[in-house]
């Protein structure tokens, strides 16, 4: 299942955002919350929050978007389409691990 994608932002038409996918969202009610999901980000890469921003900048060119809550934009697209691929990978990842573990107990 897709759960991340490469969305538009929500600031600005030319750039590029990671987003939780509507079927995800529906199915998994306890991501949602009061603040921001892109923690997840960071804990599917093992990284702290901050430490996750200056990954993503280092290696998918990303922008931190300062306030409240920074989060990441992408100017292109390719670079959002990297990280989302990535993301749904470890995501995978630890769904397989899940369902293996439920069969065993």
């Amino acid at each position: 299942m897709k759960v991340f994608e490469n969305a538009e932002s929500l600031t600005n038409a030319k750039l590029r955002r990671v987003a939780i996918t509507l079927e995800i969202w529906e199915q998994e009610p306890d991501l949602r919350c009061d603040t921001t999901y892109n923690v997840i980000f960071a804990r599917l890469f093992n990284l702290s929050y901050v430490d996750f921003l200056k990954y993503a900048v280092k290696h998918y060119n990303a922008t931190i978007i300062n306030g409240k809550y920074p989060y990441l934009v992408f100017t292109d697209s390719k670079d959002c389409d990297a990280i989302v691929k990535e993301l749904n990978k470890r995501w995978d990842l630890i769904e397989k691990y899940r369902r293996t573990n439920k069969e065993v107990n």
